[in-house]
């Protein structure tokens, strides 16, 4: 396995300013934020989050959803359809405004040596983490069967279908699938990424959960009952405090 892979390399957490590149939305609650750093100093593992200054006393943690080889521009992904401290904030941001973050943190992390599986559980903006692994993984060329879970509640919260079909391009063993847990399509049945338990094969495979902490719980639950080793299961929880 390539060396570059290894992902036991400490990053020191800084203070960094960055300026807004753009900000798009991609589905009707979520909103791409890129960054353009600084400093050429930055650097994360692919999987890590970073946390944003939204106020004098406040950060947020948003997870990064870009490939290291596009720093130093950087993308979040924000839920911006509620109100919220985070949400708000990144919506009153124009081009060119200054941000100020800290970074980079996280655990979701890929393992030195990849079994020959993979298997992601992805619901909303849980998918941000994975999208910056996957990234990595095409750099690398690794050929391992990677399935990503992606679980969403209606058909207008679909988002990165060109980012995900391109990975799909250039990672010959990718594949995935969105279930709605809420589809307004009467001829879609709701799913939620649950439904790909039963009877799914758990032998020489890693798991990657983000996202809900109702889906990280059950999902990381019933692996375990499965016989899957904890030491196999990598989580991140996405919580939302009160007024996020």
């Amino acid at each position: 396995m390539d060396d570059n892979l290894n992902q036991n390399i400490f990053i020191k957490p800084a203070v960094y300013t960055a300026s807004v590149f753009s900000k798009n939305n991609v589905s009707s609650k979520v909103t791409k934020l890129m960054l353009n750093i600084n400093s050429n100093s930055f650097n994360f593992i692919p999987g890590q989050y970073i946390n944003l200054q939204v106020n004098s006393e406040r950060y947020r943690p948003y997870s990064i959803s870009s490939g290291k080889r596009y720093l130093p521009t950087l993308s979040l992904l924000v839920e911006t359809g509620h109100e919220g401290l985070g949400s708000n904030y990144v919506n009153s941001l124009k081009p060119n405004d200054l941000v100020t973050f800290i970074g980079p943190a996280g655990k979701l992390l890929l393992k030195s040596y990849l079994k020959p599986n993979i298997q992601f559980f992805a619901t909303g903006t849980g998918i941000a983490p994975f999208i910056s692994i996957l990234d990595n993984l095409c750099e690398k060329h690794i050929t391992n069967n990677i399935f990503l879970h992606f679980g969403i509640r209606k058909e207008e919260d679909i988002m990165l279908l060109p980012e995900l079909e391109d990975i799909k391009s250039n990672l010959p063993n990718f594949r995935y699938k969105i279930y709605f847990s809420k589809p307004k399509n009467p001829e879609l049945q709701p799913q939620r990424v649950t439904s790909a338990l039963p009877g799914l094969a758990v032998e020489d495979t890693d798991f990657y959960l983000c996202g809900h902490p109702a889906m990280v719980k059950e999902v990381g639950e019933t692996l375990l009952s499965y016989g899957v080793l904890e030491k196999d299961i990598v989580t991140e929880i996405f919580s939302r405090p009160e007024e996020y």
